[in-house]
């Protein structure tokens, strides 16, 4: 039988918190890694929703454990009512005793991948504790009002941590609602390039509500405003690292491949983000845009080897007038048919595709019998 040590004080508390912020699955074997480093004990836990590490009080014990975040929580929970208890591993199961009190669970199976907290992160901050709270809470804000399910899920699940000239700020758009943005800031001391990173505003806001684990005067913050990857926020004796995730339109992304994937359209992911689908016969460019409002901007070669004349700019310019969705527009010496999609009607883009494919052909026939080529460029 292994001792993890005899616990006080507030190591375990501060286990738990960061656990409840990455939330491991008991359903997937996810748990809590311990180990001893250097004489003390190290924790790391890891899921898709961050990571974090702890360094722990002094321990010697061999061997890496993985509890469960219910056990970690029991151990702490024990720890409050009898100020000390013991952890103790027996093969498989891991047991917690503390006065008259014992529980004990099977370990985890699945060990955590830590490796988002070692991303290069060139650019950081320093910043109070209170100045940590009030963008995490005044940034993630929701408007007065409230909104119905559709609206919500238009504003998007993301914010925006801004690292500027001695400044840390967060912000939310909600500019799909119609409301204004939500921006906070705070005096931080920032070194390293200025930029901002776009993080899940549910983890910004729990980070909010574990906060009062935190003994700290002061907290840090480092990232990497170009490559992104991850958010890190470190303590003394711990750090988090919140995964960088997609804002406006890039969040639908997934989104919009899966539904390709689902129609059998989807022909190739391209290293800028655009998207190739085959439909209908019709090679399609798609392209998550930013404006007002979120769209996929779908693009189809009509022609080419054209001149760009006056009768030709008319045609088009007429054929725009007529057009509710679809528009025409030249490139070089060829002739594009594009349609813009609001990212939150993708449910319906195979109804659009096939608009887009239907007009594309009608002015391409139009065009080929005034002797144009099909040949399709490079976009």
């Amino acid at each position: 039988m292994i001792s993890l040590g005899h616990f006080t004080g507030n190591e375990l508390g501060t286990v738990a918190a960061l656990s409840y912020l990455v939330m491991p699955s008991e359903r997937f074997g996810e748990g809590v890694h311990v180990e001893c480093v250097d004489g003390h004990r190290e924790w790391t836990g890891a899921t898709k929703n961050g990571a974090f590490r702890i360094t722990g009080e002094m321990a010697n014990f061999t061997g890496k454990h993985l509890l469960h975040l219910r056990m970690v929580r029991d151990a702490d929970s024990l720890v409050d009512a009898n100020t000390t208890a013991e952890i103790l591993i027996d093969g498989n199961i891991s047991r917690v005793v503390s006065g008259e009190a014992t529980s004990e669970m099977p370990l985890a199976t699945s060990a955590p991948d830590g490796s988002l907290l070692g991303l290069h992160a060139p650019t950081r901050a320093t910043i109070s504790v209170d100045g940590l709270r009030h963008v995490l809470w005044s940034g993630t804000h929701d408007p007065a009002e409230g909104f119905g399910d559709d609206e919500s899920s238009a504003v998007g699940p993301n914010s925006l941590v801004h690292f500027v000239d001695g400044r840390v700020a967060v912000s939310t758009s909600y500019a799909e609602v119609g409301c204004a943005q939500a921006m906070s800031s705070w005096a931080a001391e920032v070194t390293g390039p200025h930029g901002t990173i776009g993080i899940s505003r549910w983890s910004l806001k729990r980070l909010l509500g574990q906060l009062c684990f935190a003994t700290d005067s002061t907290f840090r913050l480092a990232t990497d405003v170009t490559l992104g990857g991850a958010l890190q926020v470190e303590g003394d004796t711990w750090r988090l690292a919140l995964p960088e995730a997609p804002t406006r339109a890039g969040r639908y992304y997934e989104e919009l491949r899966d539904r390709l994937q689902i129609i059998g359209a989807l022909s190739a992911e391209q290293r800028d983000g655009r998207l190739s689908a085959s439909y209908a016969d019709t090679e399609i460019i798609l392209q998550l845009l930013d404006g007002r409002m979120p769209i996929v901007r779908c693009t189809v070669h009509v022609v080419g080897m054209v001149e760009r004349t006056l009768g030709l700019l008319d045609e088009i310019d007429q054929q725009n007038e007529g057009r509710a969705f679809t528009k025409y527009f030249m490139s070089g010496d060829s002739v594009f048919a594009s349609l813009d999609i609001r990212c939150t009607e993708l449910g319906a883009i195979e109804e659009y595709l096939q608009l887009l494919v239907d007009d594309s052909e009608l002015l391409g026939g139009y065009l080929a019998a005034l002797g144009a080529s099909t040949l399709v460029p490079m976009l």
